[in-house]
């Protein structure tokens, strides 16, 4: 278990084990406390009777929002905000906007989900 990772090394005799304990670990018992406290605080606010009335894709854009990401770069100039010694002008600021500005709406998702972590 995770418990004796501390003094355990990773290697390939074991790396199955440790995966099937992460995994366990991050979708399981390490978030149990946190889903089950959104449960409850989400069923005071909606019966889950009601909630079954929804498809699972009807639920995400309720909660989630519309899945259209439109972006322009005059949205991009105001929410791009430079820093860390990058400026506005910096090549590398540039070229973030012109790949963000060619993607299309599946890797935008896919790309806003990898830098917010969300879904």
């Amino acid at each position: 278990p995770l418990s004796d990772a501390a003094s355990q090394t990773v290697s390939r005799h074991n790396l199955r084990q440790f995966l099937c304990d992460v995994e366990t670990f991050w979708l399981g018992s390490g978030v149990r406390a946190q889903v089950s406290a959104f449960r409850s605080g989400f069923a005071d606010v909606v019966s889950m009777d009601v909630l079954s009335a929804f498809t699972p894709a009807e639920l995400t854009r309720l909660l989630c929002g519309d899945t259209l990401l439109d972006w322009d770069e005059a949205l991009l100039d105001t929410i791009i905000q430079a820093s860390g010694g990058f400026t506005d002008q910096c090549d590398t600021i540039r070229w973030l906007k012109e790949v963000l500005l060619e993607m299309d709406p599946a890797q935008r998702r896919q790309f806003l989900e990898f830098v917010t972590a969300v879904p």
